[in-house]
């Protein structure tokens, strides 16, 4: 028989060093947690925590002062009749005149988003209202994200704070405009634009394809929205990036054309355009300005806005008297303020998107 060899029996010490301790454990976690991508990690999970509680606060707001009743603004009732004409497969239609016609002033945008709110509750306005409701919920949380950027959580949770209490806003997030649809799409396409800076390549560069997706959503909301298209191709012409400002152009050209061709082929073109560039909206029969006109309308709209209307803001003298010069100096040490802020966005480089827009 052959003699079963004895196995050395396993030497402990060797065990217990082959096994991390407790203490060895927690290094690691305090090593890691302490690295740039731990601390990173732990700022974007702290800025999803407020990020989801500026939504929640904000829905909940919204639904305490939800008013149900439609607005007396023209304007409702136009998104409302577009909606339900894009719901019956009609097309952008002014279906509520004898003769109905191709609608050519708002773009599809925002009835393609209030269609499906027809089908499910047809001939109701109120979950039109709710669908208002929703996109002013999560314009809150992007506004923190886009601010956070450059203000850090703290200053930016307080902005946004604000923000989602202003009374104007309130009443704007359940009313059937398109104006709290335009302010979450653009902010979360000035949100992306940024983003897309961090990664030079134009290929593969997903923030860059979100943003224009998010840019051309609020074009096709609020025709308004060709400011943010014109302010993401200089951004990246001033940045260096000629390669990214010039797709992103091309590419925004392109899905502008369609809805220009259509208003060419059923109408006269956009409305906005031609009240843009007519001497007197109100009086078409007057005419179209000419280069010099439109100059001089800018330049006069310029002067108007930051030498009269700005400085004015804030000036409530019945309600403060004795203190009547007090807030029209305020608002000019405001209108100073920001044009300081321009000033230096532009030379230092930093906010610049949003100094452009």
């Amino acid at each position: 028989m052959k003699k079963s060899r004895r196995k050395n029996p396993p030497n402990p010490e060797s065990q217990t060093s082959s096994l991390p301790t407790a203490a060895g454990y927690v290094e690691s976690l305090r090593a890691s947690a302490e690295s740039p991508k731990g601390v990173r990690r732990v700022a974007l999970g702290l800025a999803s925590r407020v990020a989801l509680g500026l939504a929640v606060v904000t829905f909940l707001l919204g639904a305490w002062t939800f008013d149900a009743k439609l607005s007396l603004s023209g304007d409702n009732t136009e998104f409302i009749t577009l909606a339900r004409s894009l719901a019956q497969g009609t097309g952008l239609t002014h279906i509520n005149t004898a003769t109905p016609a191709p609608a050519t002033k708002y773009p599809p945008g925002f009835p393609l988003l209030l269609a499906p709110m027809e089908l499910l509750a047809p001939g109701s306005w109120t979950p039109m209202k709710w669908i208002v409701l929703v996109m002013f919920t999560a314009s809150m949380p992007l506004l923190f994200y886009l601010m956070r950027t450059s203000l850090g959580a703290l200053p930016s949770l307080c902005a946004a704070a604000i923000c989602l209490t202003i009374p104007l806003l309130q009443d704007y997030a359940h009313q059937v405009m398109s104006e709290v649809p335009y302010l979450a799409f653009s902010v979360a396409a000035l949100f992306l634009l940024q983003r897309s800076t961090e990664h030079p390549s134009l290929r593969g560069n997903r923030w860059l394809l979100a943003a224009f997706v998010c840019t051309m959503a609020a074009y096709y909301i609020r025709t308004v929205g060709i400011v943010l298209i014109v302010a993401a191709v200089l951004y990246f012409l001033l940045l260096g990036e000629r390669k990214k400002g010039l797709v992103f152009l091309g590419a925004a050209l392109l899905a502008w054309l369609p809805w220009t061709l259509r208003n060419r082929a059923v109408g006269a073109g956009g409305v906005y355009l031609q009240q843009l560039i007519q001497v007197n909206p109100y009086f078409p029969d007057q005419g179209l300005l000419g280069f010099g006109g439109f100059v001089d309308r800018v330049l006069q709209n310029t002067v108007t806005y930051y030498l009269q209307i700005l400085p004015s803001i804030g000036s409530y003298p019945e309600p403060y008297h004795g203190a009547e010069g007090l807030f029209p100096l305020l608002s000019a040490v405001a209108t100073i303020s920001m044009i300081y802020a321009a000033v230096h966005a532009y030379r230092s480089r930093r906010d610049l998107l949003l100094f452009i827009y």
